[in-house]
């Protein structure tokens, strides 16, 4: 067990820690923070199963263009996700040779196993359940517009505003997107 603040389906938490709060107190949330150009999102703790280094993902020639492809990841396949696309948002310049080196694989969990290249791992972040603002319509237009059907919230980071994404949103949006002509 760790001191590290938890809700019920935090693995490696204690129970009785910083985490648990008493009827209407704030409690603690975790996120994983990544970037994406200058823009920060973040997914909650519990979709998040692991991060890796990138490795170029194998193209699917019948794939939405929002797929990269597929990688081979702790033994198994993982189909890899253009986040800044299936949101809806521009491209990105590309990348200086040193900025991929700080591109990570994350593989976030819903009812499949998926992931997204991110810039930039910026690891977990605790906040406040109360600094968590529920009402971010706003929170995709600063990156040039895009779909909120997906966006949770958002909360302030050292590095910026975070945009919380639901992976199971995410992943339904997707398969919705893909069963249309």
């Amino acid at each position: 067990m760790t001191d590290q603040p938890c809700d019920e389906s935090s693995l490696g938490c204690d129970p009785d820690g910083p985490g648990r709060a008493e009827a209407g107190t704030a409690r603690q949330l975790g996120y994983f923070v990544m970037r994406f150009g200058e823009v920060l999102y973040a997914f909650p703790d519990r979709d998040v199963s692991f991060v890796a280094n990138v490795t170029r993902p194998t193209r699917i020639p019948t794939a939405p263009d929002v797929f990269l492809g597929v990688v081979h990841v702790r033994g198994q396949i993982v189909a890899v996700i253009d986040l800044p696309r299936a949101l809806g948002l521009p491209a990105a310049p590309p990348l200086t040779a040193e900025e991929r080196l700080d591109q990570r694989l994350i593989v976030l969990q819903s009812r499949d196993r998926f992931a997204v290249v991110a810039d930039a791992a910026l690891g977990q972040h605790w906040v406040s359940s109360h600094a968590v603002r529920t009402s971010a319509s706003d929170a995709l237009d600063s990156a040039g517009g895009g779909r909120t059907s997906f966006v949770e919230g958002e909360f302030d980071h050292p590095q910026g505003v975070v945009t919380v994404l639901s992976a199971a949103a995410l992943l339904q949006d997707l398969g919705q997107d893909r069963s249309t002509p």
